[in-house]
């Protein structure tokens, strides 16, 4: 429902952007990182990266469901487990995040003790970390909370691959059926929006667990309770509590299919010749003037819009992939078969000479 105060009105709307700002941005840079590691990748150093298999999609939405349910029903008794995960998970992923760009800008700046400055910059992302992730702890500040979540969908997108377009497609439509159950129609199952009570739900500070077992009920109750980082918050009114909420899933699960893209643009494959008509002519001219990703994240951005404004509009919590899948794959998809690229990106994996063993 729209807000009838004026103020809570634009509140909302800044809200909304700059949390859809932080979505594009994270997509943005894990996906422009991931093009640089494969530029600068050293055939014999090991490969760190995970490709996703049909093992993985058919596992995802069932471990997701699964997953859900446990913490509806049991998060009271693994709150502490959760919480303590998701610290060091916060933690590991920040390092992550600001080590390559100390340790690069480091040795930029003192090229005759770059192995030094490597150490320096390793020390000092580790105190980064750990300083976020303990005012996050000490506060539960949505910003902080945000922060760490960008560094998390980051680490996702950049060490996680989908080996083709149509592996992809088929992820992406199963999860959008897994997040429209959980969102929709697990109320008329369980009694509740499953989705919605786990994401708000907040854990028990390990600070004030440790402040119980010592008997110091004071710094016990000057704790906050935890909203763990699987989502992005951005207050969306003076009200307080009142939160625009961005699920990481609603970042990684679209990025990665965008990143897939960026990658395929440094490839540079040549369009192929198509049958001469007017219509494909001004489609291969349309689509020519941009890049795969380029029309991606514009997709992305149309598909955040559209799920923000039926929420708003509904007045009741949407599955975000509903409208990002249709918007992401749409563009990609019309784009490929108009350029002819889309055996090479459906069938996948891609390199340079892929296009030379498929028939288009």
């Amino acid at each position: 429902m729209m807000a009838d105060d004026p103020k809570d009105f634009m509140m909302m709307i800044v809200s909304r952007v700059f949390l859809f700002s932080l979505g594009i941005l994270t997509i943005i840079v894990a996906s422009r990182r991931v093009v640089q590691q494969e530029k600068e990748t050293v055939p014999e150093k090991q490969d760190v990266t995970q490709t996703l298999t049909w093992y993985h999609v058919i596992t995802f939405p069932i471990a997701g469901s699964i997953m859900l349910l446990v913490l509806f029903y049991f998060f009271e008794y693994i709150q502490l487990i959760f919480s303590l995960f998701s610290i060091v998970m916060s933690g590991m992923t920040v390092y992550c995040f600001v080590e390559p760009m100390l340790e690069k800008w480091n040795c930029k700046s003192n090229r005759e003790y770059c192995c030094s400055t490597m150490e320096l910059s390793g020390l000092l992302s580790f105190f980064i970390a750990f300083i976020l992730t303990l005012f996050w702890v000490l506060t539960n500040h949505w910003l902080l909370l945000d922060i760490l979540g960008v560094t998390i969908g980051t680490f996702m997108i950049q060490y996680v691959r989908l080996p083709s377009l149509k592996l992809s497609s088929i992820l992406l439509v199963f999860l959008l059926v897994y997040d429209v159950f959980w969102v929709f129609i697990s109320s008329s199952i369980f009694n509740a929006n499953v989705m919605v009570e786990v994401a708000i739900k907040k854990a028990k500070s390990p600070v004030a667990v440790v402040a119980d077992t010592l008997n110091m009920p004071e710094v016990s109750q000057a704790q906050p309770f935890l909203s763990l980082p699987g989502k992005l918050m951005v207050p969306s009114s003076y009200t307080e509590d009142s939160y625009s909420m961005l699920g990481l899933g609603d970042i990684v699960l679209p990025g990665l299919l965008l990143c897939l893209s960026m990658r395929f643009d440094q490839l540079n494959i040549s369009t192929t010749s198509l049958k001469s008509t007017r219509h494909r002519h001004q489609l291969l001219l349309l689509c020519g003037k941009w890049k795969y990703f380029s029309l991606s994240i514009m997709g992305y951005i149309i598909g955040l819009f559209l799920a923000g404004l039926m929420a708003e509009l509904a007045d009741y919590p949407q599955p975000a992939l509903l409208y990002l899948v249709p918007c992401v794959l749409l563009p990609m998809t019309v784009k490929a078969l108009v350029q002819g690229h889309f055996r090479i990106l459906w069938h996948g994996p891609f390199t340079e000479n892929s296009h030379s063993s498929l028939p288009l």
